[in-house]
């Protein structure tokens, strides 16, 4: 006969082998899971890619053979053309066959080149710096081809490489955050304002809504707003602008960025189309980004 000590031994073993056998069935389901998952994200991954280089390539179709970019995105011309009415071109969030859109004229932002003293202290003074002049003579001092220093200046002396500063015009977007002054933080919130080659004067009539009362003050700002909407500007506003009809017409460069999200997959994409004067189709897609992150938008913060 089995003795209670042989029949417990066998219970033990008889839990152990199906503690065992528990355990793999658990790491085998969760190793298919994963698979799984795995092979879901990479099929939304390749459906939101898709969607976004089809939303591309129909926007290029758009622009190139209606007049929408020539406009200013028109209401009437978004009619005709069986357009969303939220289409526009002043940096607006606005979806259209299920990919976000985001279409800047970068005529409304402000320009590393050409520099503009007056536009730049505006733009660092409404993102809460409580003094410009130190970041605004270090630029100078960045760009300029001497070894002055400008008051609040910095010259080679004042950084800690000794390639800086330039001395001559920036040769990509981000170098202005090298600046001595420059933080990291207050970079960041200027970025999405900003444009390598534009404008001494950025025009109020494509700036995105977050950058309006920081360059021509709310009232006006929100007199704009309201009336760009529907393409139609009354003397008051042209009178508060102090700008000429022709600023009411698009320049020949335009920002897009663009994002599609299939399930918890997500792709977005930006670029930059160069439309050059006289020609009927777009000359240029320059920037070309892909797999960028959507970029937030805010009206700034505080920096000391």
């Amino acid at each position: 006969m089995i003795s209670r000590s042989q029949r417990g031994i066998a219970l033990i073993l008889v839990l152990m082998l199906t503690a065992v056998i528990s355990v793999v069935v658990i790491v085998m389901q969760y190793k298919s899971r994963s698979a799984l998952n795995l092979a879901l994200q990479a099929q939304q991954f390749s459906q939101a890619r898709a969607k976004v280089e089809s939303a591309r390539e129909e926007l290029i179709y758009v622009l190139t053979t209606t007049p929408v970019w020539l406009t200013g995105a028109a209401p009437l011309e978004l009619e005709t053309h069986e357009l969303p009415p939220e289409f526009n071109i002043s940096g607006t969030a606005f979806v259209w066959n299920d990919v976000d859109f985001r279409l800047t004229d970068t005529a409304g932002k402000v320009a590393l080149i050409p520099f503009n003293e007056a536009t730049w202290r505006k733009l660092l003074e409404g993102h809460g710096l409580k003094s410009a002049d130190p970041v605004i003579d270090a630029i100078k001092d960045w760009i300029d081809e001497d070894d002055l220093t400008h008051l609040y200046g910095a010259e080679s002396g004042d950084y800690e490489l000794p390639e800086f500063p330039r001395n001559q015009q920036p040769q990509f977007e981000d170098e202005f955050r090298f600046v001595l002054g420059m933080s990291d933080e207050l970079w960041q919130s200027l970025r999405p304002s900003l444009t390598m080659v534009g404008y001494e004067l950025p025009n109020p009539y494509f700036m995105p809504d977050n950058m309006l009362p920081l360059m021509i003050g709310p009232l006006t700002a929100e007199m704009l707003i309201k009336e760009r909407t529907e393409r139609l500007f009354s003397n008051e506003l042209v009178s508060a602008l102090r700008t000429e009809e022709e600023t009411f017409f698009p320049s020949k460069r335009l920002e897009v960025q663009l994002r599609a999200r299939v399930g918890e997959a997500e792709y977005s994409e930006s670029f930059v189309l160069i439309r050059e004067a006289g020609a009927d189709r777009i000359s240029h897609i320059t920037k070309k980004q892909p797999g960028l992150e959507w970029p937030v938008v805010e009206s700034g913060a505080n920096h000391e």
